[in-house]
């Protein structure tokens, strides 16, 4: 119960994206998989793929920042875990202290976005499995369907927001656990 519940935490991870039409747009899930495949068999992933990856809908919205920090962690992260020959950039930011993290937001990105991505390719099979074989607009439907007899209206008036980088909310509440001060929390918009 527990991997399946993880398994889906996993595939909001990444991003889905939640579209007008009520549809799931896992684009982002393939181009992940298709990367993390690509690293696993000891190949480089080659700029076009990154490319693709970038623009996909779960990670567009990052890589179009001014400020790429988050999708180079990211990238470097899918690296890390995925490739082989990171070990010593891997142990290196696995053993980031809480002193060191409490100092500096961004090695608490690191360390936490890592860390998922371990998570990920040690439970990857699953996932994949999962990706490939569970009907995601049936769950759409049923949630519609619970949903309306819950609110009271039709979900034809209803629309999902985008789900975007579930770490994110993972990593801000992982770091509300290390200051009580709102003003030092990360906060990503």
């Amino acid at each position: 119960m527990n991997k399946i519940f993880s398994t889906g935490l996993i595939i909001l991870y990444i991003g889905i994206n939640w579209s007008i039409a009520q549809t799931a747009d896992l684009s982002s899930v393939d181009e992940f998989l298709k990367v993390a495949s690509t690293l696993k068999e000891g190949k480089v992933i080659s700029e076009k793929q990154w490319k693709t990856f970038d623009s996909s809908s779960g990670y567009v919205k990052f890589a179009k920042r001014e400020d790429k920090t988050l999708i180079s962690i990211i990238k470097n992260s899918i690296n890390i875990a995925f490739g082989n020959g990171e070990t010593a950039e891997k142990d290196s930011v696995l053993n980031i202290s809480q002193k060191e993290i409490i100092g500096n937001k961004k090695m608490l990105l690191k360390k936490l976005i890592l860390t998922n991505y371990i998570d990920v390719n040690d439970n990857y099979d699953s996932i994949k499995s999962f990706r490939e074989n569970y009907d995601f607009n049936a769950l759409i439907e049923n949630a519609k369907q619970r949903l309306s007899a819950f609110i009271g209206k039709s979900m034809i008036d209803l629309r999902f927001r985008n789900v975007y980088g579930l770490e994110i909310l993972m990593i801000k509440n992982k770091a509300s656990i290390l200051s009580d001060d709102e003003d030092d929390k990360i906060i990503i918009p």
